[in-house]
């Protein structure tokens, strides 16, 4: 079911309605009784694993060399001490 949040404008007290459709009835606040509402879009997050991060890092070649370009135990000729 979508997920809408508003802020009222008067005193700036959020709310998240939850609709089977938008409707443009909006609700009048029960603090202070306005209904002059801006519409906010909601954050989300998506969760990656330690395993997903990893493997996108060594999935990028470009940084990866670089890794091993500035990698401190890695000598001149490119061999490692």
């Amino acid at each position: 079911m979508p997920v809408y949040e508003y802020l009222y404008q008067h005193c700036k007290r959020k709310i998240v309605l939850y609709s089977p459709k938008f409707s443009p009835e909006l609700p009048l606040c029960p603090s202070c009784g306005n209904n002059t509402l801006q519409r906010l879009f909601p954050t989300f997050s998506v969760a990656k694993t330690d395993r997903d991060i990893y493997e996108n890092i060594l999935n990028d070649s470009q940084l990866t060399n670089r890794m091993m370009r500035n990698d401190p135990g890695r000598s001149p000729s490119g061999t490692n001490v």
